[in-house]
């Protein structure tokens, strides 16, 4: 449970930040 918790909310960690560091980019 510890583990695959973890490992869920790095994946959605890393989509939330690409899509900020994506638009945050954007002129």
């Amino acid at each position: 449970m510890g583990k695959n918790t973890i490992a869920k909310n790095f994946i959605r960690y890393h989509e939330v930040v690409g899509r900020w560091r994506r638009a945050r980019n954007k002129p």
